[in-house]
């Protein structure tokens, strides 16, 4: 399937996010992985995606994109949401991204500050 400006610019908001959060070489589905395993629900990324690019950005339509980043991608969403269920609690710490784009506050998922 041909790939869309908006869908292009939605891989790499993810992709910079998974890059500050991660590190060097992590995929837009890391950070997916990563937002679920801790708790954070697809509602809420789409908000704060729809925050940082200015466009709307609905649940459905980020859904369809991420469950499409990989052949595994369901997979390892289903996986990482199982393990946050298991846990039953928030993770403990909140960190910071060193260029100071993400924060963690009083929630299990990042906030994005600013528009990149």
């Amino acid at each position: 399937m041909a790939s869309t400006p908006k869908r292009r610019r939605l891989r790499a908001a993810l992709a910079r996010r998974a890059e500050c959060q991660i590190g060097e070489g992590a995929t837009p589905l890391d950070y997916i992985v990563t937002w679920v395993a801790r708790g954070g629900l697809i509602t809420e990324l789409a908000a704060s995606l729809r925050d940082e690019m200015g466009e709307s950005m609905s649940r459905g339509f980020l859904s369809l994109i991420i469950h499409r980043l990989a052949p595994d991608a369901t997979e390892r969403i289903a996986a990482a949401r199982h393990s946050a269920e298991r846990a039953g609690s928030p993770i403990a710490s909140r960190g910071q991204c060193v260029d100071g784009l993400m924060t963690h506050v009083g929630s299990d998922a990042p906030v994005v500050h600013g528009a990149v």
